[in-house]
């Protein structure tokens, strides 16, 4: 029988009974638990106690709620000394708050792959060092945020560790989180081999001294802290030591299944996305889904569309790989067109749910009109409303390029003279200055870019955008800086992307660049109140003030 522990940290105990039941499920297996919790809240004291009653309870650890979850999960493994070679694996586990729905989600996620019999063995069989919720794992680069100072104090403070079997050199170190070669487990929950163990249990007198030093005071959900930095460095310590990752994800929607993590060149691949699909977009989406009947040569060629536009080959169905990433795609599928879907239901279309599936659902037994039916006037109102199309902006391009048309004209006018032209209709819409949409427009041999732009880059333009906006929220400028020129290169230099690239010129004590990159912000920026076509506020925080100095140092856009 093979021995497992888990270090169970208690703070909320709103999921008691969840808890409990959840440990009856390791049956199989030789179970100890770690205790840790703060002796002065009397509501975790009594859930210490019952857990103690009924199962086997190697160590209680005392603790203050100091470093969220993190430094009482290293003090016990302090604690537990030479024991800790005994078992095979560890678990880590934390209680939640369950203040919303989506934290419910996410804890259940952690309880149905965490505490299964089954996928624990396999865990063991297969000798993985890291293993967690796939759809709960991200590449560790892209989610570093504002904890990336902190991120490098740790490596360095590793470095430093004589008694350490864990051989890091600090430029190295940096250099590997600096790269897509890691992964995070959001939720710091996570099982572990013995080796990684013993590594962590090694560092972790060095790293809770950080955590002594540190005069921290915030809520959870900040960053910034030497507890959101660790939160991040598990995943990274796993490649310091060339471990490596298991995925638990849903094998179908019946069974759980384990997958090793494997690398594509210097490149770690998320292999598998089913498990976002049954959990996080819910199980009753995917009841609805199953009704419908549909041809699987459709939707193989719907697939291989996305996989031709950039989208990895992940091992799944074709029905659940359209449903997952047909919209951000624009893939169309029979009669169906994502953007003009999605465009023609707002407000009604709500955002986290599957546009494919609202189609579905409202079109059953119905044959919905083709985008291949639609009118260019029906395309230019669209672009109106996208305020991808401004009449007085056009009407002076046209006047430049000597063309002289009375406004109610001008519609048939860009149809059959502008598009060929790649004519812009707005300073958010110039199709010369969008690469992936003129490279299109080329291997097609047609000119028709505010309907392709529409049809087949809108939604892709807005996810790109979002990320960006999420990139510079979250003040990780590096994570930032990689999106930023991802869009550039597909979507070419908008006023927006001008204004980021100034701030983060600012932000890096580069004046001149700033100053270029804001010459060209105000330049695009429209002078009147149109819509623009990504989100409206890219700037918070440390950043507004920045887009302000940004300002009283090179005038507002009205004086360049």
């Amino acid at each position: 029988m093979k021995k497992i522990i888990i270090f169970i940290h208690i703070y909320y105990v709103s999921q008691r009974s969840v808890l409990l039941q959840n440990l009856h499920r390791i049956k199989s297996h030789d179970l100890s638990i770690v205790l840790t919790f703060d002796p002065a809240n009397d509501d975790a004291f009594d859930l210490v106690q019952e857990i103690a009653t009924s199962f086997n309870v190697l160590k209680i650890v005392h603790c203050q709620n100091r470093g969220m979850d993190v430094m009482p999960f290293l003090k016990a493994l302090n604690a537990i000394g030479d024991k800790i070679n005994d078992y095979d694996i560890a678990i880590k586990y934390h209680t939640k708050n369950i203040h919303s729905q989506a934290a419910i989600d996410i804890n259940s996620i952690y309880f149905k792959y965490l505490f299964d019999d089954t996928l624990l063995a396999q865990v063991i069989d297969q000798n993985l060092d890291f293993c967690a919720p796939l759809s709960l794992m991200r590449l560790g680069q892209n989610m570093i945020y504002r904890n990336r100072q902190q991120l490098k104090k740790i490596i360095h403070a590793i470095n430093d560790c004589t008694n350490s079997n864990v051989l890091v050199d600090s430029d190295c170190g940096i250099q590997l989180m600096n790269s897509p070669n890691w992964l995070f487990s959001c939720g710091t929950m996570f099982v572990l081999s013995q080796r990684v163990l013993k590594s962590l249990q090694d560092i972790s007198p060095h790293v809770c001294q950080m955590f002594e030093a540190e005069n921290y005071v915030a809520r959870t959900r900040d960053d910034g802290s030497i507890a959101h930095a660790m939160e991040r460095y598990f995943g990274l310590h796993i490649r310091l030591i060339q471990g490596t990752y298991g995925f638990m994800h849903h094998g179908s929607p019946q069974s759980l299944a384990l997958t090793k993590a494997h690398h594509s060149g210097t490149e770690l691949e998320l292999s598998c996305h089913f498990d976002k699909f049954l959990v996080k977009e819910r199980a009753d989406q995917l009841t609805k889904l199953k009704v419908f009947s549909l041809d699987d040569s459709d939707l193989d060629i719907a697939c291989h569309e996305m996989h031709a536009r950039g989208l990895p080959e992940y091992n799944m169905s074709p029905l659940i790989k359209y449903y997952m990433y047909g919209d951000i795609y624009s893939v169309r599928f029979r009669n169906f067109e994502p953007s003009i879907f999605i465009i023609s239901q707002q407000p009604k279309f709500i955002p986290k749910k599957s546009a494919f599936l609202q189609w579905l659902i409202l079109n059953e037994g119905v044959t919905s009109q083709s985008i291949d039916n639609l009118s260019f006037d029906q395309f230019w109102n669209i672009g109106l409303k996208l305020g991808l199309v401004d009449i007085d902006h056009l009407y002076s391009e046209m006047l430049s390029a000597g063309f002289k048309v009375q406004k109610e004209y001008m519609p048939k006018f860009y149809e059959v003279i502008g598009s060929p032209l790649l004519m812009p209709t707005s300073k958010n819409f110039r199709p010369k200055e969008i690469p992936i949409l003129v490279k299109f427009s080329t291997e097609k041999m047609r000119l028709n870019p505010l309907k392709d732009y529409i049809s087949k880059f809108y939604l892709v333009h807005i996810y790109f955008a979002q990320n960006l906006m999420i990139n510079i929220q979250m003040q990780d400028h590096v994570g930032t800086l990689n999106i930023l020129r991802a869009l550039e290169d597909s979507f070419g230099v908008c006023h927006q992307t001008a204004q980021v690239s100034a701030c983060l010129s600012y932000v890096r004590g580069d004046i001149d660049s700033a100053q270029e990159h804001y010459r060209i912000y105000s330049r695009l920026k429209p002078n009147k109140n149109t819509s623009s076509l990504m989100p409206i506020s890219f700037l918070r925080g440390d950043a507004i003030d920045i887009g302000l100095k940004l300002d009283n140092l090179f005038g507002s856009h009205e004086n360049v």
